[in-house]
């Protein structure tokens, strides 16, 4: 089971198997032919817009396919997103995640070719209120690509973010993926999900949504988002967990503003946020992750324990830092060595150079410095 591998792909379910580039599914619609995969393919996280926009399909033709998605201004405004989830680090960038063929997050759309609509006057877009038009005038192409890249999840992925809040697309998307995972349940205004897979859709960031710096701030949606999360994703996958301390300043800032939801985002993780909703994996692991620890790898222990680089203080300058070494004797000392804080860096060092790393348990019961391949290390885990 996997998604795409990253790249430009190869696909014509929709074309009838003809050469042609450009067909007409529907009298005001036209699908062009550029599907395309970023980031991983084994991903914890995949993140689905609607199709390409005019600005990515022209990347596509003509520029650099590692812009493609969510090429222009939309780019940085899903960085903004997905640091808003906490599912990226603050000097991390979503573009690094985008070209990674090895990232943890893949990133795609539902219909992966370019769909556009013809509007009242004449020109196409794939915008506004004409995007939930297509579930009821070009069903047909929502069943083809699901079927073709969203039918068999990857056992990994845990959470797929949508982009896009309004109610009408909520609803479609899910009657969409409902043909593929009939067991698939609301479970609040803006998620739905089963078993251990949970879609929840947030602000698009598309420069055209004028309602995305109101989410941002922490409209019901936002709160709905974050509360979807904080009760069905274990705090194992997000960079900085959602815990009662990070949130309360949002939670008051939120009350003073009169958000009855505000209350809802630090409730007690045993509540279920509907009916259907999993409770947050309560394992003394995800309990104890914090905000130290690096989340992209971990280290395999012959012994099954899962040891994550871990941050360590400098007592001189009181900043918290990854401290990788050569490894062997006196390694393990502050002069021996390096002091990483970029997430680039220490993958680098640590994957490729084979560098070693301090390293602990998330439950901090097993710990040391660590190396791939020594030290009863089996493998590093990505």
């Amino acid at each position: 089971m996997s998604l795409p591998q990253h790249g430009m792909l190869n696909c014509a379910r929709c074309f009838n198997g003809c050469d042609t580039k450009l067909i007409q599914p529907h009298p005001l619609w036209l699908l062009k032919n550029d599907p395309g995969a970023w980031g991983g393919s084994q991903p914890n996280v995949l993140v689905l817009g609607f199709s390409k926009g005019s600005t990515q399909t022209d990347i596509y033709k003509t520029g650099n396919f590692e812009d493609v998605a969510f090429g222009g201004g939309a780019r940085n405004r899903l960085d903004e997103v997905l640091k808003k989830l906490h599912l990226l680090e603050p000097y991390e960038h979503v573009s690094n995640e985008i070209t990674n063929p090895n990232s943890r997050f893949s990133f795609g759309s539902m219909i992966r070719c370019s769909l556009t609509r013809e509007d009242k006057d004449g020109k196409h877009s794939s915008s506004g209120d004409l995007v939930v038009k297509s579930f009821k005038e070009v069903p047909h192409i929502f069943d083809n690509c699901t079927e073709q890249f969203l039918s068999n999840l990857p056992q990994h992925l845990s959470l797929i973010i949508m982009l896009g809040v309004n109610d009408k697309y909520i609803s479609g998307c899910f009657e969409v993926f409902k043909k593929q995972y009939p067991e698939l349940k609301r479970l609040n205004n803006v998620s739905y999900g089963f078993g251990d897979k949970t879609f929840v859709h947030v602000a698009h960031p598309s420069p055209a949504n004028g309602h995305f710096n109101d989410w941002c701030k922490g409209s019901s949606k936002f709160l709905d988002a974050l509360s979807a999360i904080k009760q069905r994703v274990a705090n194992e996958l997000l960079l900085t967990p959602l815990t009662e301390e990070n949130l309360k300043p949002l939670q008051e800032t939120l009350a003073e503003s009169g958000h009855q939801e505000a209350t809802n985002i630090t409730s007690n993780p045993q509540s279920n946020v509907a009916e259907h909703a999993k409770p947050i994996n309560e394992s003394r692991e995800a309990k104890m992750s914090s905000e130290l620890f690096f989340h992209k790898f971990y280290l395999l222990h012959k012994d099954g324990h899962k040891l994550y680089p871990v941050r360590v203080k400098n007592l001189e300058t009181g900043k918290h830092t990854f401290r990788v070494s050569e490894g062997g004797k006196g390694g393990n000392t502050k002069d021996a060595s390096l002091e990483i804080s970029n997430a680039n860096q220490l993958s680098d060092y640590v994957l490729n150079k084979g560098f070693a790393i301090r390293a602990s348990t998330l439950d901090k019961s097993v710990k040391g410095l660590y190396k791939v391949g020594q030290r009863s290390i089996i493998r590093a885990v990505i």
